[in-house]
């Protein structure tokens, strides 16, 4: 009896070693199991992700000085340095400049010529961006003055007239583009400025709110100023290829394109940009080929 009992003694400490021993490898197990799952979750993840783990360290580019003699004719240069897609918002025909002298005191005549001898040179929007509020194009001249409706109607549907007989006879495209439609016509005679602006497709500048920001402004300011005037990593990849139909000098041009990469890369950088964005074999600057969700590949 007495060896029985020790042996179920012996026996039940034999059972509870081994279920001790059991239960720490069976913990040992389970650790090593959930280890494995993090691990591989980790390596799963590295190598599903093509992203930039590394911030950026993007400084400003520095841009070479412009000069207005280096950059083309004046067709090029209003591309440049105004807002080329409103140039015939700039177009004072010398019936409507009577218009307004009648319609106007002396005075404020003179005001009006001050107003646009001072305003009269595109190299002033490199510094800042165009305000169609406050520069004097036809619909601000029509709504400051009061002018009359239909005599500026009229006046403007003699001008879409004689651009559109011009156009026919010409294979000039400049002519075409400044044939007035009859929503503009309306539009102007009107004074509404900002439906006005509303009406054009801004392809070369951008148009932010009441600001009309040209490529010579992009150029001319910081990537800070660029972001706080809301311009968009998209508009500017959007006007990679025409901004590079530019004459500008080779380090200019390298200093532009430069620029507008930095610009998209910081923006992905943040999550503001996801698109494709094709890097222009002038640009020298380096960036990952993926940034966050966006894809930079060079152009071939």
């Amino acid at each position: 009896m007495k060896k029985s009992l020790q042996a179920l003694i012996i026996t039940g400490l034999l059972l509870t070693v081994f279920g001790t021993m059991c239960g720490c490898q069976s913990t040992v197990q389970t650790s090593q199991s959930s280890s494995d799952i993090i691990q591989s979750s980790e390596v799963e993840a590295a190598s599903n992700s093509g992203k930039s783990e590394t911030k950026l360290d993007i400084h400003e580019e520095i841009m070479p000085a412009l000069d207005i003699k280096q950059n083309g004719g004046g067709d090029e240069q209003s591309a440049f340095y105004g807002a080329q897609e409103i140039s015939k918002l700039g177009l004072f025909s010398q019936k409507f400049e009577n218009l307004v002298k009648e319609s106007c005191t002396e005075k404020e005549f003179q005001e009006y010529m001050t107003w646009s001898e001072e305003n009269d040179n595109p190299v002033d929007n490199k510094d800042r961006p165009y305000n169609i509020n406050e520069m004097p194009n036809l619909p601000n001249v029509v709504k400051k003055y009061s002018l009359n409706h239909d005599k500026v109607y009229e006046i403007l549907k003699d001008l879409q007239k004689y651009y559109t007989e011009l156009s026919s006879e010409s294979e000039n495209a400049k002519y075409a583009d400044m044939i007035y439609t009859d929503e503009e016509i309306e539009a102007i005679a009107s004074g509404d400025v900002k439906k006005c602006f509303n009406l054009f497709t801004y392809n070369t500048s951008i148009m932010k709110n009441d600001l009309i920001y040209t490529p010579a402004y992009i150029y001319n300011n910081t990537m800070d100023k660029l972001e706080e005037a809301g311009i968009t990593a998209e508009e500017i990849a959007a006007r990679t290829e025409i901004y590079g139909s530019f004459s500008l000098t080779d380090e200019q041009m390298t200093a532009l394109q430069n620029k507008m990469l930095k610009y998209v890369a910081l923006q992905a950088e943040k999550g503001n940009f996801s698109g494709t964005y094709e890097i222009p074999t002038t640009a020298t600057f380096s960036v990952p080929e993926k940034i966050e969700n966006a894809t930079f590949v060079t152009q071939t």
